[in-house]
């Protein structure tokens, strides 16, 4: 195994090309341009789509409407949307283009002139263009909200906040992040066979960026109803929610599934089962104790990973259910929630005991010296961590394994940085990796553009 530990010249320039914070990641490239207006292209990252769909939400990373606010000098100069057109000529030419679809690269037309630009995009809602002049922090604050009823796409948001002259030079991305966060259920392996799936205590409406703190709306919808798949994987979008479990720790919002649950000895009876938002932690030498989740946050994933159900958990109506304390309390259920930041971890790899999640199956490289270079975020929840399987010729990464000590977090997000030495690659090669927890392998191809 080759570690790359010195590298510290390189890893401070990817730093710096790569942005500030990782929510803002510079952003442009001019590739084209003449007289007061350039065409300029920079790469818009659309979460993967998260199967199977959520209610009237078919695709989950689906673009059907788009528009990009553009800033400079932090104040509002336009705004570009699909299908918005220029002349020149006698010709008339896209004034945007972009495939949304896939994410991919955006061309816009800009004005030369500008010299510090900032771009905020938001796809798939209704916006009101803002004054022309308004500061970028109230841009973004008359975004506004969406109504959680019969979304058919998926609100997203993303902005690019590290000024840019439209001039050749910079490169980089913008990522898109849902509005929403997904709640799923997966029981497949289980002794259950799930058939309903429901959450209640719910906002009605989400912001379409986020908004300082989260706002709980009055009164809170009753309760939504999930998507089953396949009876083993039930699933719902949802805007955010602050305090979901009370002071005395028991739920306020909470999942309540319904299915069929085969005893031991093979009798099968239809049964209710109240999940609240907490991750049950099992200590070495202390036994079981419970944190109760705070927040359901935007772009994350809630996931309630079903193992084993026993005898004595659920309840044999709905009614029951909902008032009884949660059956994930019960320390010979095997029940385990997983909490997902999409922005950091969109792959992930689970066997029923652990799970293994990283960035992306495939990500793209970006060109620093004598290197090309890629940003790898793994996480898993296996006490003995994590490890990069024996590199490639040319192939070095700043962190090969983790393994957790007594005092982290097992589920602790670590990067790696990885560097392919341009002597040994070239343009448009791919190169795979592979990771590891306990019996989980997964594969990360790295693109070189």
């Amino acid at each position: 195994m080759k570690t790359k530990f010195n590298i510290a010249f390189f890893l401070l320039l990817v730093t710096a090309l790569w942005g500030c914070t990782e929510a803002n990641e510079q952003t442009a490239e001019i590739i084209a341009g003449k007289g007061k207006n350039v065409q300029v292209s920079f790469e818009v990252m659309v979460p993967p789509a998260g199967l199977p769909s959520s209610r009237a939400i078919s695709n989950d990373a689906a673009i059907d409407k788009y528009v990009v606010w553009v800033f400079n000098d932090g104040a509002f100069k336009e705004a570009v949307s699909k299908g918005d057109t220029y002349t020149e000529g006698t010709e008339t030419k896209p004034r945007i283009s972009w495939d949304g679809t896939s994410g991919g690269q955006m061309y816009i037309i800009l004005p030369e002139e500008y010299t510090a630009v900032t771009l905020m995009i938001v796809a798939n809602a209704e916006v009101d263009t803002p004054a022309v002049d308004t500061s970028f922090d109230a841009a973004k604050a008359s975004l506004g909200t969406f109504t959680n009823n019969d979304l058919q796409y998926m609100p997203l948001y993303g902005e690019l906040t590290a000024p840019f002259a439209v001039a050749l030079g910079a490169k980089g991305n913008i990522s898109l992040l849902r509005a929403m966060a997904k709640v799923e259920v997966r029981t497949e392996g289980s002794n259950f066979q799930l058939d309903e799936m429901y959450v209640y205590r719910v906002n009605h409406t989400g912001t379409i960026a986020k908004q300082g703190s989260i706002i709980n709306n009055q009164p809170m919808d009753e309760r939504v109803v999930g998507t089953v798949a396949g009876n083993s994987t039930g699933s719902v979008y949802i805007p955010e929610i602050a305090g979901v479990n009370g002071a005395d720790g028991k739920g306020e919002t909470f999942i309540v599934m319904g299915g069929t649950y085969t005893s031991k000895d093979g009798v099968s009876s239809k049964k209710y089962y109240r999940l609240d938002f907490i991750k049950r932690i099992t200590e070495e030498g202390a036994g079981v104790r419970y944190e109760p989740l705070g927040d359901i946050e935007r772009n994350h994933r809630y996931i309630f990973d079903i193992d084993y159900l026993t005898d004595g958990a659920g309840h044999g109506d709905l009614e029951t259910a909902v008032s009884a304390d949660a059956d994930n309390r019960i320390s010979e259920t095997e029940i385990e929630m997983i909490v997902i930041d999409d922005k950091d971890i969109m792959d992930i790899t689970t066997d029923n005991y652990i799970y293994l999640g990283v960035t992306a199956g495939k990500i793209t490289a970006s060109e620093i010296g004598d290197y090309y270079t890629a940003r790898i975020r793994v996480v898993t929840n296996n006490q003995n961590g994590w490890q990069i399987e024996t590199l490639p010729e040319g192939v070095s990464v700043t962190l090969d394994s983790w393994r957790p000590a007594p005092s982290d977090e097992i589920e602790e997000v670590n990067s790696t940085w990885v560097f392919l030495e341009k002597a040994q690659y070239s343009r448009k090669q791919d190169v795979s990796l592979y990771i590891y927890s306990g019996n989980i392998r997964k594969t990360i191809q790295i693109l070189i553009p």
